[in-house]
């Protein structure tokens, strides 16, 4: 089954960890189910200009090869 791509744009909120000074992306419900991400994908940025992509590589591996990941909680 073929899925039509649309180009969509969330905003995400970058929130500061004061235990460890870390800066954390918070990936909204939405965007993560319309998307089919699970927590615990590996994810890729690309950043250029001002603008960041995010590339779900845990996501590719389970559409090349969806048997190995059916009934895995997180898909890893």
């Amino acid at each position: 089954m073929s899925k039509t791509t649309t180009n969509k744009v969330y905003t995400c909120d970058v929130i500061d960890d004061e235990k460890t000074g870390d800066q954390l992306l918070q990936i909204p419900d939405e965007m993560m189910e319309e998307l089919e991400w699970k927590v615990g994908d590996e994810l890729k940025f690309d950043m250029k200009k001002k603008c960041i992509s995010i590339i779900n590589l845990s996501l590719k591996k389970r559409q090349k090869q969806p048997a190995l990941f059916k009934g895995k909680k997180n898909g890893n």
